[in-house]
């Protein structure tokens, strides 16, 4: 009787096991299947990129915007100048370029003089690591006295202490469409970061901008309606 357990025991261990490893396998084939769908999205499709800031200066994000499209195998071409500005400023539409099946278009606000929710630390980092000794020293106790079945409270080890302060911070603020060789909207949305001022640079901010931007473009499966 022991024996048969002990053998139904290891049969449902190692089934387990294998369900374990067949799960991973199957998940990382579908993320190995989505990544080169997503690399493929726009293989061999001609498109053109065009951001501005609102007093008509050009920005890096622009040049992020296309990588991102690049990246799903897109040949970006340059955007006619004038016609971008005419369809940003006028909302008149010309094509950006002959030969593009669709353009992103977009403009890039950035606003200073705001705030946001930050930490303070109100412990120094010397003083949590003490606390977090203790804890641990606690920790071995409470375990050892579980181990012999005695009721006891088990030890909480609190977060280092801060408050929360307002933090100056950095609004970076892109509004783009997608527009159709034909002038036909293909879609259109909003992606805002946020960034403490005078850290970090603009440039981790645009490629995040853009990332956001064109995630939201592969999710809502623009390229195929593009295409067409």
């Amino acid at each position: 009787m022991f024996i048969e357990i002990a053998v139904g025991i290891a049969v449902l261990a190692a089934s387990k096991k294998f369900y374990d490893k067949t799960q991973r396998d199957n998940l990382l084939r579908l993320t190995r299947e989505a990544e080169e769908a997503k690399a493929k999205a726009l293989e061999g499709v001609s498109v053109t990129v065009f951001v501005r800031e609102p007093n008509g200066s050009k920005t890096n994000l622009e040049y992020h915007i296309e990588q991102e499209l690049i990246g799903r195998g897109a040949h970006v071409l340059m955007a006619d100048q004038q016609a971008g500005t005419n369809l940003v400023k006028q909302g008149v539409f010309q094509p950006l370029h002959p030969e593009a099946l669709f353009s992103f278009v977009g403009t890039l606000v950035v606003r200073s003089g705001l705030s946001i929710e930050g930490k303070e630390w109100t412990e120094s980092e010397h003083d949590f690591e003490s606390r977090q000794a203790d804890f641990e020293v606690l920790m071995r106790s409470y375990q050892e006295s579980r181990s012999w079945g005695d009721n006891v409270t088990r030890p909480i080890l609190e977060e280092r202490r801060y408050k929360i302060v307002r933090i100056p911070a950095i609004l970076y603020q892109l509004s783009f469409r997608v527009v159709g060789r034909d002038g036909t909207l293909l879609a259109s949305g909003t992606s805002e970061k946020e960034k403490v001022a005078d850290q970090g640079s603009d440039d981790s901010i645009l490629r995040k901008l853009s990332k956001d931007a064109i995630g939201y473009l592969d999710d809502a499966d623009v390229w195929s309606k593009a295409v067409i």
